[in-house]
């Protein structure tokens, strides 16, 4: 069984929002349209707060924000919510998994320098020159 204080790695699902329609995701039938399950949730800074309180971030060796349902990017929140990730705990390892397309070069340098050395940003883009824009 496992305690409380046993939990170092942390998944968070910020949004089921994205730009893309890969043929692969959850997020599409086979493809095509979109699962009818997904309401396009998101979680806001104040949720995470209180999912994630600074004395559990604490503890964590790493927290990454990488979308099943969808890119955490396109969640309007993602940038407070790194920054509070960080301002939490200093050695706290932030990682952020993105197609990269919804955000400007502006954005994600901040988010970058708001991350620390101690965070990355892991773009997977999907397709190839003649498919990628379809997705």
């Amino acid at each position: 069984m496992y305690s409380f204080s046993d939990i170092k790695q942390v998944h968070l699902e910020v949004t089921e929002r994205c730009n893309a329609a890969c043929p692969q995701c959850p997020r599409r039938i086979e493809g095509g349209v979109l699962n009818p399950r997904l309401t396009m949730a998101e979680l806001s800074l104040n949720q995470v707060r209180q999912l994630l309180p600074a004395v559990f971030l604490q503890q964590l060796k790493k927290v990454y924000l990488c979308g099943n349902y969808g890119d955490a990017a396109a969640a309007a929140e993602t940038f407070g919510i790194v920054n509070y990730l960080r301002e939490s705990s200093a050695d706290l390892q932030i990682g952020v998994h993105s197609n990269g397309s919804l955000r400007t070069t502006t954005w994600w340098a901040g988010l970058a320098q708001a991350m620390g050395t101690k965070g990355y940003v892991r773009f997977a883009i999907d397709g190839l020159e003649d498919t990628n824009a379809i997705y």
